[in-house]
């Protein structure tokens, strides 16, 4: 086992680091051949994981932004539909982008348009866009996206001739045909039973992560049951179990093979996820070990199966659902058993899975407080009510499945009794975050891997030890930086292309817009590490200035991990699908805002002056416009506000209003339809805010906004350049400003 760990830590030293040179790696791979006994076969298989990890690099060719390249990829999973298209992980054999040709051995996501029919052959050469998301630059520690690789038309999606390979062609063949029955058959359930029946199928057997409603999935993930929905070794071991049960009457070599071949059928059916594959390769050595009369180590498979994985695809040991199946795995296999011994004073129907449940909590806690930002530490106890739930509903789940395709009426039944083992799931849709057990806080990586340690520790020793190591951990614990602002601070938040600004003063914080995404979870990936980052673990209130999803989408995520006193919108939006979303969040206060209404937090008055009560302005020029007064200084915020807005407000707006303005958040992030030349010389404010994301399709800011904020020597700060915008606001008009996000890394070329 030390061998196999030593691997995959030298694997991750040399694709992470990026700091060894090969020689290095060579010189102790030289001495661990020189050594004898365990240290040799440990420097041995380090120097062989560092090789590894080297020698994968990285691309050498980055694609240039806007430009389309010619691609070879294979793709490695199944195919889903989804809102934007077809996609199915890939990965990429070579890329052409004019003259320049590379190899490009890299994972990615291939997304095909909308109503394609997903290719049956898995090496394909394909035109299109290919994209990472860059990282929020908010002083948080970030790595980029996935790479994904957009195709507008199903006319730039070609067989490669020149690479075929027929094993992976059938596995892909196979695997769509596999599906497409089952797909269809969830659709027609759907239409049939309602309610969440179709979205466990979608969920708990093909693997679709966002099949479960948006709150109901947040929710989950806030109790810390994220991995009720990820395919692992629940789905094996039930599988695997069933088939022989139904087998037991026959030789036990041809149980082993058909209870093999099920669990590689599903890996075909579900793709071929990291999770899921530990879990189907521990169960076949395990199997292998049984046939050879030879009692298997779990750890050692663990090991063993985890280390053959990064051999065979190095990239592994960044993958973040990688990490944290082998950790939690190996807190069950290292840490349940010594806390089943300890608690021997717990009835034994709640000793094991009590035991288990714990183990697994404290072995990944360290991504849980470093990544996700959020702690959970009411985990093990939903997770003894969660996971036979779990396991009955996955029961029904396959059985649905099976019988929908040989006995059709059977299956009509069993539709109705997954909706009703569903109805559940509402509660985490319906708890505040609080009520759920979630906790928000920032904790670097090497602090939160202490905080798991002492805790694990903790449960684990008795008398002075176990004193000591609980005195470590309330002393990690309480190192949660908790930041009181000492002077009124505007922050200007980093969240790409939409909107976030964070007005805070000592202890009370309000979040004016939360950007947000259409698919991926802004509140996880930006805004809950960067407001823990400043100390902030809960909201006076949330103020939205419109309903477009780049503004309202992350403040209603939020709320399902933040505790949140109130929420602000102009009124005329209870019908959007997010406001009324948000209107009822449990807990939440509402308050309608129009022209005359006035906010107080600490030292910020906030005065709204757009737009008056019955306003039929469009979707932009309804945007809630905001003066915020605080230390002698003015701050106009506009949301999106475009060029008939700002001619209203000053029609109406005595010119005295506006005078003194010092900071702008210029308009729909810089979109010619705002900022007009009037309004800049009405106001004549200092510094003028832009909120954008790093070379975004809309070409905000535009050049002619730029010009007209140059022309009046009006200083820019924008975050697609500079990140974050950190401005306090000191007695007498002073302002500091820090930008907390720099030097930011675009990950990739521009023009």
């Amino acid at each position: 086992m030390p061998g196999s760990v030593a691997l995959i830590a030298g694997c991750f030293v040399g694709l992470a680091g990026g700091w060894c040179p090969p020689r290095y790696a060579t010189l102790l791979l030289a001495l661990g051949l020189a050594l004898r006994g365990s240290y040799g076969r440990v420097f041995s298989f380090l120097a062989l994981g560092l090789l590894t990890g080297i020698l994968q690099g990285g691309p050498r060719l980055l694609p240039v932004a806007h430009q389309p390249v010619w691609m070879g990829v294979e793709v490695t999973g199944g195919w889903r539909a989804e809102e934007d298209g077809v996609r199915a992980p890939a990965r990429g054999l070579w890329i052409r982008q004019g003259r320049r040709v590379d190899h490009w051995d890299r994972s990615l996501l291939l997304v095909l348009p909308r109503g394609t029919s997903p290719p049956e052959v898995s090496r394909l050469r394909v035109r299109g866009y290919l994209r990472r998301p860059v990282p929020a630059a908010n002083g948080v520690p970030a790595k980029p996206g996935a790479w994904i690789l957009r195709v507008k038309s199903s006319y730039f999606v070609q067989s490669d001739p020149s690479a075929p390979n027929p094993v992976m062609d059938l596995w892909q063949r196979t695997g769509t045909r596999l599906r497409r029955p089952i797909e269809e058959r969830v659709v027609t359930l759907e239409k049939r039973v309602g309610g969440l029946a179709a979205a466990l199928v979608r969920v708990l057997v093909l693997g679709q992560s966002n099949g479960l409603p948006g709150p109901i999935a947040r929710g989950m993930r806030a109790a810390g049951l994220a991995h009720l929905v990820a395919l692992s070794g629940l789905h094996v071991g039930l599988l695997v179990g069933a088939v022989l049960i139904a087998t037991s009457g026959a030789p036990t070599r041809l149980r082993f093979v058909v209870a093999v071949s099920t669990a590689l059928l599903y890996v075909l059916l579900a793709g071929s996820r990291p999770s899921l594959l530990r879990a189907t390769l521990m169960m076949v050595a395990v199997m292998v070990s049984w046939l050879l009369r030879r009692p298997p180590l779990s750890l050692n498979v663990l090991s063993w199966v985890a280390a053959g994985m990064v051999i065979v695809n190095p990239l592994l040991v960044l993958n973040l659902g990688f990490q944290l199946t082998v950790a939690a795995t190996a807190g069950i296999l290292i840490v349940a058993p010594r806390l089943e011994r300890r608690w021997i004073g717990l009835p034994g129907f709640l000793r094991k899975p009590l035991s288990v449940s714990v183990a697994a909590h404290l072995a990944v806690l360290p991504w849980a407080l470093s990544v996700f930002h959020l702690g959970t530490p009411l985990s093990p106890l939903w997770n003894l009510l969660a996971v036979p739930w779990a396991a009955l509903a996955l029961t029904v789940a396959f059985s649905w499945v099976l019988s929908s395709i040989v006995v059709p009426p059977l299956g009509y039944v069993l539709g109705s009794l997954l909706s009703f083992l569903a109805a559940p799931l509402e509660v985490f849709g319906s708890l505040p975050p609080a009520s759920l057990g979630a906790v928000p806080v920032h904790y670097p990586w090497w602090l939160a891997a202490g905080v798991a340690g002492s805790l694990t520790l903790f449960l684990l020793f008795k008398g002075w030890p176990r004193l000591a190591t609980g005195a470590v951990a309330v002393i990690l614990l309480s190192l949660i930086p908790r930041v009181e602002s000492q002077t009124p601070e505007l922050i200007l938040l980093d969240v790409g292309q939409g909107e976030a600004i964070l007005l805070r003063d000592g202890a009370e914080a309000f979040l004016v817009d939360g950007g947000g995404w259409r698919r991926a979870d802004i509140a996880q990936r930006i805004l809950l590490p960067a407001l823990t980052r400043l100390g902030i673990q809960r909201l006076a209130g949330v103020i939205l200035s419109h309903p477009d999803t780049d503004h309202c989408g992350g403040l209603l995520v939020l709320t399902s991990y933040m505790s949140v006193k109130r929420f602000y919108s102009s009124p005329g939006w209870f019908d959007d699908p997010c406001v009324s979303q948000l209107r009822t969040r449990p807990g939440l206060e509402v308050r309608t805002l129009w022209r005359g209404e006035r906010l107080e937090l600490a030292r910020w008055h906030l005065r709204v002056l757009h737009p008056q009560p019955g306003s039929r302005s469009g979707r932009n020029n309804r945007s809630l416009v905001l003066l915020a007064e605080t230390e002698g200084s003015k701050v106009l915020l506009t949301g999106d506000l475009e060029a008939r807005g700002e001619r209203e407000i000053l029609d109406m707006i005595e010119p005295d209003d506006l005078r003194g303005v010092e900071i702008l958040k210029v308009g729909h992030h810089g979109s010619d339809t705002s900022t007009t030349s009037e309004w800049l010389d009405r106001l004549r404010p200092r510094i003028a805010l832009i909120s954008c994301g790093v070379a975004n399709r809309y070409g905000h800011p535009s050049p002619r906004v730029l010009e007209r904020l140059d022309d009046r020597r009006i200083a820019v700060l924008r975050t697609d350049t500079l990140g974050a915008v950190h401005i306090s606001f000191g007695p007498g008009d002073a302002l500091h400003l820090k930008f907390p996000g720099q030097p930011r890394d675009d990950w990739t070329e521009v023009d």
